[in-house]
């Protein structure tokens, strides 16, 4: 944490949380690689829930999260990063015996709201960088809503994808199993 004496260890964690949210969103909106690519550590991750894209991925590296960052948060819109207050407040944690703040965020997108989690590391040299990156929509408006296939009535397993050879069939129930 912060070395700032009078102020309590929850105040210091909001401080930091809302300075990383602060430059993360002018770093956005800047569209620099440089200032985002000091905000997260040579190995972090960003998990994308359908947050910047339509598309659930995972992007590993400081440089390929910045990348992907920079060309999805323009797509989407994103903006308006902020601790989102009505969720959890920010907060100090040990993980794998390294302190951590972690912290729900909200922001906005073209698609409308969303929300996230960024767990927040101090580095060797001082500053305050994402480990993890996770932002997520809250709702998909112009996502098409989709059905999944029926379910095999007496196995519940989904069909196999068309084209697919590699997929086998359930086997063929010759009596009922009885479910406890």
């Amino acid at each position: 944490m912060l070395d700032r004496p009078g102020l309590l260890p929850e105040e210091i964690t909001r401080e930091t949380t809302e300075a990383w949210l602060a430059a993360f969103d002018a770093a956005l909106r800047a569209r620099s690689a440089a200032e985002l690519s000091q905000l997260f550590v040579a190995d972090g991750h960003w998990r994308n829930l359908f947050g910047l894209s339509w598309q659930f991925a995972t992007v590993s590296g400081n440089a390929k999260v910045v990348a992907e960052l920079l060309a999805r948060s323009a797509e989407a819109g994103a903006r308006h990063f902020r601790i989102d207050t009505a969720r959890l407040a920010p907060r100090g944690a040990n993980v794998g015996g390294r302190d951590v703040l972690e912290a729900i965020f909200a922001f906005e997108t073209v698609n409308g709201p969303g929300y996230g989690a960024v767990r927040l590391l101090r580095e060797a040299d001082g500053a305050v960088r994402a480990g993890r990156f996770r932002p997520r929509s809250i709702s998909m408006p112009s996502a098409p809503r989709v059905t999944p296939p029926p379910r095999h009535p007496t196995s519940g397993i989904l069909p196999a994808p068309t084209g697919s050879s590699n997929v086998r069939p359930p086997p063929a129930m010759t009596e009922a199993i009885p479910m406890c």
